[in-house]
């Protein structure tokens, strides 16, 4: 077990620059920094966080959770300082964090009770309530985890929803647990979504999780995920934003087994210099896991490199992935981002519209949102139109809003909340609640003549839960400093750190999929 010495550092006043084991752990600000403060009030204009001044005095989360690594065995150690501490890379890691203190949720002390309590009648009372919870405990915490898959009508789509809970619904609460995993345990994070190798300034981002209005989600649980894809395949198709997913899933399944990469002796790469296919097979579980990159889903060509300028055939599903879609037990489809790109939109192979591109063609301008919905039609259509027949259960990620303030990615905007959001701050955009309608109308269209051929189609919605995380984006912390993203792209306030809460679409995925 790798252990690394670390200096400087007491519990609840992180110093700058310290690493652990190659965690880095950013400096925290003071209370008395008073010029920061007045920036992120400054950057509050619209919404009211409410903090208090005296916040910054106690221990963030994120401080009481990193002082776990004052000890080598797992225990919170009172007063602890990483002087000379030995530090284990594995007390991450949630299976110890049963010994940490304070961490059980379900370890109350017990009150003291006087000998004139523990009077007999009193016992049996006692005993009785106990008894009466439990058995009320027990016939409820089934219905949490019971689905409602079969509760699908022609009138809507079949969301991430339990008996008594929709999971769509609720708020990020403080979470005292660790993260499933860090950038020392997982090998798969793309640097643009490495935030702790980069030495983002707060890590409070790992400590929230979601918790749905009326019931508590499931932790996702690797070993019942893997055995559960036990010979099956499984398929991520879209953009950067389902690789962004991809990449959290494996993370999430490296505590219990890794992948081998599949690769061909001449992969496809696409005309933005990207895969077009990667397999990963888990051997232990006969399960592979694939990621196809597809933007737009449907057809696309890139016209005018210089101008950016995209041919998109709405009415042609992407055959790069829809040829193989019937080989899989699941597919998880998403996009939109890249329908923002100049566009010239074609049916039928003819020009019927645009999105930019005036200089090209005289097509009639076309709001995004239409040229959306035509192209998930078409890709869901082509689920039941898929060569061998899709006969799998076929999942559509909704939209997840970018956090981009005091500007756009490419006029200086940025992200720098550090804590989410709370409900009743926070309305969702009208664009997004657009796409989000946009995408619960082609599941609703599509999914009958899915299910008439033997498949299966839901609705993963995250969209409102993500709108409330600005804190989980890279913001300048997916590159080393003076890099950048892509090109000019230095600011990523739309793809998410791993781990984050990005994570949360795995567990509503693993509901969907293992608990129902």
């Amino acid at each position: 077990m790798a252990v690394v010495a670390a200096k400087g550092c007491k519990c609840g006043s992180f110093s700058g620059g310290q690493r652990l084991g190659g965690v880095h752990l950013p400096a925290v600000p003071a209370g008395g920094d008073d010029g920061r403060r007045a920036q992120e009030i400054k950057r509050r204009r619209r919404y009211d966080l409410r903090e208090q001044d005296g916040r910054a005095a106690r221990p963030a989360a994120a401080d009481q959770k990193l002082c776990r690594f004052c000890s080598a065995n797992g225990t919170i150690m009172s007063g602890c300082s990483l002087q000379g501490a030995l530090v284990s890379t594995a007390i991450m890691r949630r299976n110890v964090l049963t010994r940490i203190v304070g961490t059980q949720k379900n370890n109350l002390p017990l009150p003291k009770r006087s000998a004139a309590i523990a009077a007999p009648i009193a016992l049996l009372l006692v005993v009785g309530l106990i008894s009466l919870y439990d058995f009320t405990f027990a016939d409820r915490y089934p219905n949490i985890d019971a689905a409602s898959s079969s509760s699908s009508s022609s009138s809507s789509p079949s969301p991430a929803t339990v008996s008594k809970c929709n999971l769509t619904r609720g708020e990020w609460v403080p979470d005292g647990e660790a993260p499933y995993y860090t950038n020392l345990t997982c090998p798969f994070i793309d640097d643009h979504q490495n935030c702790m190798k980069f030495g983002k300034p707060s890590l409070e981002y790992v400590s929230w999780r979601w918790k749905p209005d009326g019931c508590e989600l499931p932790r996702f649980d690797a070993a019942r995920f893997l055995e559960a894809m036990r010979g099956k395949s499984m398929a991520f198709v879209g953009d950067s934003l389902a690789r962004n997913h991809f990449k959290s899933l494996l993370c999430l399944l490296s505590k219990v087994a890794q992948p081998v990469e599949l690769v061909g002796a001449a992969p496809e790469i696409d005309v933005t210099g990207r895969a077009v296919r990667r397999d990963f097979r888990y051997d232990s579980h006969g399960f592979t896991a694939s990621l196809f990159w597809s933007p737009f889903l449907v057809k696309a060509n890139l016209a005018n490199a210089t101008l950016g300028l995209w041919d998109l055939h709405l009415d042609t599903a992407d055959a790069r992935w829809a040829a193989h879609v019937a080989e899989f037990d699941y597919v998880v489809l998403s996009d939109t981002n890249w329908f923002l790109r100049p566009s010239v939109y074609y049916e039928g192979g003819r020009a019927v519209g645009r999105n930019g591109a005036a200089p090209v063609t005289n097509a009639t301008e076309i709001a995004v949102p239409r040229a959306v919905r035509a192209a998930f039609r078409t890709a869901l259509g082509a689920l039941a139109a898929a060569p061998g027949t899709f006969r799998g259960k076929a999942i559509l990620r909704s939209v997840t809003p970018a956090h981009f303030e005091n500007g756009e990615w490419n006029t200086g905007g940025d992200c720098v909340r550090t804590r989410p959001f709370r409900r009743d701050e926070r309305a969702l955009g009208a664009v997004e609640a657009e796409y989000l309608a946009v995408q619960v109308d082609a599941v609703r269209e599509a999914e009958a003549a899915v299910r008439r051929n033997g498949g299966e189609l839901r609705l993963l919605d995250i969209t409102e839960e993500m709108d409330l995380r600005p804190d989980g984006h890279p913001s300048r912390y997916g590159h080393p400093p003076g890099g950048s993203v892509e090109g000019s792209f230095v600011v990523d306030c739309l793809h998410w750190c791993l781990p984050g809460p990005i994570d949360l679409w795995s567990e509503l995925l693993f509901h969907m999929l293992v608990d129902q």
